[in-house]
């Protein structure tokens, strides 16, 4: 009886085991990142947010005057959310494809410093478009794969400015003396220099304007 009793004991273990993977959970082991890889889950994220903000920025603060070039910059970055047949044009007309031709120059001078502790949306953007372009996405040091796209973003990411209007944008590479003007300008409204103050002010916005413009564009190019 008890010799009875263990075979059937064993033949049940023997099934349970059989039927234990059929009814397990596919166990999925999550990837590790790569060093120049696509962006990290929580960085594309804010990649995400700060790209809407930055947009609707844009779009509720167009420049004022209609310099050809400052309007077809802000028309790319809006168009590239819903490219349409003119997008070569808007590159062109807002001179982008003249500031690539320094690119090589500017990126060896990058990998020798990188990583890079600062760096205007402009700079970001033309680095961004030169690997994408001309290195097929990868920036090397010699045989090390350096993580462009994360640390790109990290500075894009840390340096917006948020409106309280609502959007966000990113201020100019020269902004502090813009800004201590303007403020000095708005402490001072009585003041005769009234002109003065502002044109400061319309000069910072359109650098502002500018500014925002790269970093959407940068962006884009970094979180492709």
């Amino acid at each position: 009886m008890n010799r009875f009793l263990s075979i059937t004991n064993l033949i049940l273990w023997a099934l349970f085991g059989l039927q234990s993977p059929l009814f397990a959970e596919p166990l999925t082991l999550p990837g590790i990142r790569q060093e120049g890889a696509k962006l990290s889950p929580s960085v594309a994220n804010e990649a995400d947010h700060a790209l809407r903000q930055s947009l609707l920025w844009l779009k509720r603060n167009p420049p004022a005057s209609t310099e050809t070039q400052m309007c077809a910059l802000v028309q790319l970055a809006v168009e590239s959310a819903a490219p349409s047949t003119n997008l070569m044009t808007l590159v062109d007309v807002a001179g982008l494809s003249s500031r690539t031709n320094g690119a090589n120059a500017l990126l060896v001078d990058t990998i020798v410093a990188y990583p890079l502790v600062s760096a205007d949306p402009e700079t970001l953007w033309l680095l961004s478009h030169a690997i994408n372009q001309n290195r097929k996405g990868l920036l090397l040091r010699k045989t090390e794969v350096l993580d462009w796209r994360n640390d790109f973003a990290q500075l894009l990411l840390s340096s917006l400015r948020t409106d309280v209007s609502g959007g966000a944008y990113w201020e100019p590479a020269q902004q502090t003396n813009l800004c201590q003007e303007a403020s000095s300008c708005a402490v001072h409204p009585q003041e005769t220099n009234s002109v003065a103050c502002s044109t400061n002010n319309q000069a910072l916005m359109t650098a502002r304007i500018r500014a925002t413009a790269f970093g959407y564009l940068a962006l884009k190019e970094i979180h492709e």
